[in-house]
């Protein structure tokens, strides 16, 4: 659909012209600002709709099991061991991005403690009737945009990220983002990270 297609290719222009040009505090929320410019758009153009926000409550806790108690299946077991092993290998090229772009040496210890992390946020969203999750790609993308790397601003998201998560209104907005606009601001922050891994390997000696 050419309409979408260009509202994705929009939001990727925006957020470039805002980190090559903005200054500031303006060009670390480029990919906001990208978002937010990209959803207006995609509301003139009527690819909005919101109308589930106003059935949403605005206070809502999740139960644990929801879907029932935990069964433990041989061939669910392995088949999610499989998956884990897959996500450490993604969480581990993250963790090596991150220490690439703030230029610290990442020690086995240090990337133990992460993976040992990744394992039990997988066991909390389990808990909590949601995927196991990741150090996502796009996460590694935004700390090269915004060139915020304090580990303090990341717990303070996580704080501000856990009440959010306790207004589902927030949530529906989140989810009724228009799919274009979450796209290009995605490919934006993929192409970084892969822009980073580029440069790890141009200093590889292949030999």
């Amino acid at each position: 659909q050419p309409q979408k297609l260009a509202l994705a290719a929009g939001v990727v222009v925006t957020i470039l012209l805002i980190s090559k040009f903005g200054r500031g505090f303006m060009q670390q929320i480029a990919v906001l600002l990208g978002l937010v410019i990209g959803t207006i758009v995609a509301g003139l153009m009527g690819l909005v709709n919101f109308s589930s926000v106003g059935q949403a409550g605005w206070l809502g806790v999740t139960p644990p099991f929801q879907f029932g108690p935990p069964i433990f299946n041989i061939t669910a077991i392995l088949s999610m061991s499989l998956v884990m092993l897959i996500i450490y290998t993604e969480s581990t090229a993250d963790m090596l991005a991150v220490a690439e772009i703030v230029g610290k040496k990442l020690t086995p210890a240090e990337l133990g403690r992460g993976l040992a992390t990744d394992g039990l946020s997988a066991i909390l969203g389990g808990i909590f009737n949601s995927f196991p999750d990741t150090a996502y790609a796009q996460n590694v993308g935004l700390v090269t945009i915004t060139k915020v790397r304090s580990r303090y601003v990341v717990a303070a998201d996580g704080a501000m990220l856990l009440g959010l998560g306790l207004v589902p209104k927030l949530g529906q907005i989140v989810a009724n983002l228009p799919g274009p606009v979450i796209g290009g601001a995605s490919l934006v922050m993929f192409a970084t990270v892969t822009a980073v891994g580029i440069r790890t390997l141009a200093r590889v000696n292949f030999d």
